[in-house]
């Protein structure tokens, strides 16, 4: 193991010394962030993006947030353009600015293991025509998995505090929670498939950001020698031993019962459903996307899931208020169903300020220009060129956001109850001041579905739960690496059960 630290770090020496003298030319004209002088050299800066991305973007912003800087970063040059572009770049077509093609190339898909999703939008296609007109279906299920698998995953603490990996009980959680929707009743509790499904989502994009360090020569090598890798393949192939014959069990059955046949309804049959050649009909290739579809779910409402809650054990003079909204809508509308979800407006808030203040990711509205294009200004874009917004550094701006510094559960709350704004401002909202999920037409397709899941949890945990940081201790900082945002694996908080209930 030492000698393979040894070369991977060799490997970044030398892909930092290469790409001083041989650093690709851009010929797009705009400033470089971080870049005091023309004599810093390029491996330096890309060394700065990968320890303190955050920084080195918020500079650019406040230098070109008018108009355009350029990143280098790890492993390739970012355009970030101005959000005063993005209404005219949403509108191109895909032929001309492909958000797939940069996703793929950012995280390195080939080792990230997407190539399915450039072949393919069918899980898109399944998220927007199945999966949200669906979502009041899946509530009264997913609590239902909610209270099991917290029962399971959180010990015993009647009377008593316990110390738990938030992030890593929440990651269980939320694998049973979307398990039902994704593989269905017959896989759900399926304890391998919980497995695949949880590191899979844990080892597949990891490939794509160890190798971002690697140059691409060295990369399929050093792919070979991550343990990351092998495990990514093991968890795709265990699923395809699970999910096929499922598949093939349901096709066999439709066809001998064509008028009496009920087709479940999870993922894998929408899929199955909505599948138009050999591609996407394909039973490897369908096991294969339920774990990428896993791989997106999992994770964005494990993240949101866990930020919000660090945030209450932060600020707990929120979570009576918030409680007190919870109560009063369940009680009023009998359930908690879509409805008294999308009600519970203090919540929503205080979620969207959570995430506000901890981005999942500083840079989104990724793009990958297919050809050169000209913007209506006159501002030239080169063929090649991968763009993106400054989504962290926007949620961060004084212009936008009064005491952007400060955290204020109330602050989309307070928007509100503008009657010209209560239909805005909502977690899963995106406009050119809030685009954590993204803009446009490719906006995170699944965002409502997080939402639903991530407010479930918080609420399940508030009205069962105390929670609070360790004696000594306060909010975890969060971790990054390069753009990406998370929290500190190494947090542990404290967990008790509430004695009275509500």
């Amino acid at each position: 193991m030492e000698d393979i630290r040894g070369a991977i770090i060799g490997a970044v020496v030398f892909s930092y010394l290469v790409s001083f003298f041989i650093h690709a030319k851009n010929n797009v004209k705009a400033p470089v962030a971080g870049r005091s002088s023309w004599l810093t050299p390029s491996f330096l800066l890309r060394y700065r993006f990968c320890r303190n991305a955050s920084s080195v973007i918020a500079q650019g912003y406040n230098q070109g947030k008018t108009s355009m800087f350029r990143l280098l970063c790890t492993d390739m040059d970012l355009l970030v353009v101005s959000p005063k572009y993005v209404n005219e770049l949403r509108s191109l077509p895909e032929s001309d600015l492909n958000m797939s093609h940069a996703l793929y190339r950012s995280l390195l898909g080939k080792y990230s293991m997407l190539q399915l999703n450039l072949s393919s939008n069918i899980i898109t296609r399944s998220v927007l025509t199945k999966l949200t007109p669906a979502l009041p279906l899946f509530i009264p299920i997913m609590q239902e998995e909610l209270k099991l698998a917290t029962s399971v995953a959180i010990p015993e603490c009647k009377d008593k505090w316990e110390e738990i990996d938030l992030r890593d009980v929440l990651t269980r959680i939320i694998a049973r929670m979307s398990a039902h929707m994704i593989v269905g009743p017959d896989l759900c509790n399926n304890e391998a498939w919980l497995d695949a499904s949880i590191n899979y989502t844990e080892t597949a994009i990891a490939n794509g950001i160890i190798l971002r360090l690697v140059p691409a020569f060295l990369r399929p090598i050093v792919y070979q020698l991550l343990p990351t890798a092998w495990k990514a393949k093991r968890c795709v192939r265990e699923s395809k031993r699970l999910i096929v014959p499922l598949v093939e069990q349901r096709r066999k059955e439709q066809a001998e019962n064509l008028q009496g046949y009920v087709k479940p309804n999870d993922f894998v049959q929408w899929m199955m459903d909505l599948a138009n050649n050999d591609d996407e009909r394909d039973s490897a290739n369908i096991a294969h996307r339920a774990l990428i579809m896993s791989q997106a779910s999992i994770p964005s409402s494990t993240l949101g899931a866990t930020q919000t809650l660090y945030d209450l054990c932060a600020h707990p003079e929120y979570i009576d208020p918030i409680l007190e909204e919870v109560v009063a809508v369940i009680k009023e509308d009998g359930v908690l169903g879509q409805k008294a979800l999308q009600r519970m407006r203090k919540l929503d808030s205080f979620m969207k300020e959570s995430q506000r203040m901890n981005p999942p990711i500083s840079l989104t509205f990724q793009r990958y220009a297919c050809k050169s294009l000209t913007l209506s200004d006159g501002v030239k874009i080169p063929q090649g060129t991968q763009l993106c917004v400054a989504s962290g550094a926007i949620a961060a701006d004084p212009q936008l956001f009064h005491h952007p510094e400060r955290f204020d559960g109330w602050r989309y709350y307070n928007k509100r109850l503008n009657p010209a704004e209560e239909n805005r401002h909502q977690f899963t909202s995106v406009d050119r001041d809030s685009m954590h999920f993204g803009y446009g037409t490719h906006a995170c397709p699944g965002r409502f579905f997080t939402s639903n899941e991530v407010k479930m949890i918080v609420i399940h945990f508030l009205l069962k739960y105390d929670l609070a940081f360790r004696p000594g201790e306060g909010r975890p900082k969060n971790m990054t690496h390069d753009e990406m945002i998370f929290p500190n694996l190494a947090a542990r908080i404290l967990i008790r059960e509430r004695e009275t209930q509500r």
